[in-house]
């Protein structure tokens, strides 16, 4: 399917709503009863969702249930909780939208958790460890302002094979961990300093980690 639903409650006729939709677009609008249909498990086919680019930070939605999950788009830790991806193993597309804050974080519920959310997103550093989303094939990191060094562990998205990093303004290199992830095919690098696209360039010392990726896009 290549179609979004917008999320509604009701039908034309006024009856309640069965959710059997795979495919599912939120609107600011429709978080209320968005987060109803959650918790009264009304969700449990969904497998592609697409989140609002902002929201009120009052707006806290508890996603763990969604563990079929293949698509999420635009999920933050203002809206979301982190330990939520923990459920999220068939993961294919996932846009992490920042800026990511750490009053955001309850450090004592990630220590709480294994490494793919302990290890996920702490304040200027993110890690990626092996154990982190083996079915991932597309991931985007947009907005990240405070992010400045991204690891990747041997062996961490293995199925990987589009990333895009975008307006990530203190990133200063690519992660080492990128050389190993062997189904990378695209690499797109948006709204980013000069200094890290020279160092991505041929001839550059990022070069090495992405030189078996056939394509890779500077815009």
């Amino acid at each position: 399917m290549d179609m979004k639903c917008t999320f509604c409650l009701q039908q034309h006729d006024g009856q309640p709503l069965h959710v059997k939709w795979e495919i599912l677009e939120i609107k600011r609008s429709s978080l209320l009863e968005f987060k109803v249909a959650i918790i009264s498990r009304q969700l449990k086919q969904l497998r592609h969702l697409y989140l609002p680019e902002e929201c009120s930070r009052k707006t806290k939605l508890k996603l763990g249930t969604l563990k079929d999950l293949q698509t999420l788009v635009n999920f933050n830790t203002k809206n979301c909780y982190v330990k939520d991806l923990i459920n999220m193993t068939n993961l294919r597309e996932l846009e992490i939208r920042g800026p990511f804050n750490m009053e955001d974080f309850n450090m004592e519920e990630l220590d709480k958790n294994p490494p793919i959310i302990q290890k996920a997103f702490i304040g200027e550093e993110m890690l990626c460890s092996a154990q982190c989303f083996p079915k991932l094939e597309s991931l985007n990191l947009i907005m990240h302002n405070n992010l400045k060094e991204w690891k990747v562990g041997e062996g961490a998205m293995p199925s990987l094979q589009r990333l895009k990093i975008q307006a990530c303004e203190q990133l200063k290199k690519l992660p080492d961990g990128l050389r190993f992830i062997a189904t990378l095919q695209e690499l797109k690098i948006r709204w980013m300093p000069n200094t890290i696209e020279d160092r991505v360039k041929e001839g550059g010392e990022d070069f090495c980690k992405v030189l078996h990726v056939p394509t890779i896009i500077f815009q």
